[in-house]
């Protein structure tokens, strides 16, 4: 017997049974949520009746039963909400209309009402925050993102939403507080952001005419990809990506500027 029908065969039978929560595994929950989308990837006509009934069971199954909290109940609304939101996404793409997440995000907020604190909220709050972004909505999304600094500062998502931040002030000229966000992105783990944020610090101190910031975060991003230059005042650069060769040639270039603008030698 398939592992979906058996779960869907628990669903039934655990549907009105607090005690019997703990019936469902983990690992049947992940198998009826990965069976789920890889079901709708597929066009045939039995296969799709097959998937939406599982799908309506799963669905069913946390519609009568979220009452009864357990962090396996959080967890299972979670991967219905992140369903929700692939299916979403999926709609877009083969209608190429405008998005609509309203129906994950519904399912999202009520997790975050039920379970206000769980470790896992960070994820919810970033989707939510993707979400608003999709649809236009940037200053709810916006909200979301310093939800996440807020609440789960050291959490997974809390770099990337200060980057997010980041460049959304950066982008309205606002570059006092685009060099805020940028500098709280710098205490993530995250390499690619971490570089990411001082070559955006280094435009920001650039453009306020902060020029030996602007060198300073140049300076540290060259040295953090072992760029060095030679006495004859050439580049030795190593082995980069394409994309890291375009920011690095482009802070190269910035720094003649800094260093003309900056004047004093004494200063470089």
């Amino acid at each position: 017997m398939p592992r979906v029908l058996l779960l869907i065969i628990i669903l039934l039978f655990t549907s009105c049974a607090k005690d019997h929560i703990e019936v469902i595994k983990e690992k049947e929950v992940k198998s009826a949520t990965e069976m789920i989308l890889t079901f709708q990837d597929r066009p045939q006509e039995k296969v799709q009746e097959y998937r939406w009934r599982t799908f309506n069971s799963y669905e069913d199954f946390i519609k009568a039963n979220k009452g009864y909290k357990s962090d396996l109940m959080a967890k299972s609304m979670h991967q219905l909400a992140d369903i929700y939101m692939e299916i979403e996404e999926n709609t877009y793409m083969r209608r190429k209309g405008g998005f609509d997440h309203s129906r994950s995000r519904v399912l999202y907020e009520e997790i975050l009402k039920l379970y206000p604190k769980r470790s896992e909220n960070g994820g919810i709050l970033y989707q939510l925050a993707r979400g608003y972004m999709e649809e236009g909505e940037l200053n709810k999304s916006n909200q979301m993102l310093e939800r996440i600094i807020k609440e789960f500062p050291d959490g997974k998502y809390s770099q990337e939403a200060a980057f997010r931040l980041g460049e959304y002030y950066f982008s309205l000229n606002d570059k006092q507080k685009a060099v805020s966000y940028y500098r709280q992105a710098l205490k993530g783990d995250d390499s690619s952001l971490y570089e990411k944020s001082l070559y955006k610090l280094g435009w920001s101190f650039f453009q306020s005419k902060d020029y030996e910031g602007a060198a300073d975060m140049f300076m540290a991003l060259l040295q953090r990809k072992g760029i060095s230059l030679t006495p004859e005042g050439k580049e030795e650069i190593g082995e980069i990506s394409i994309i890291e060769r375009d920011m690095v040639w482009d802070s190269i270039n910035t720094l003649v500027l800094v260093f003309d603008y900056m004047g004093d030698p004494s200063k470089i």
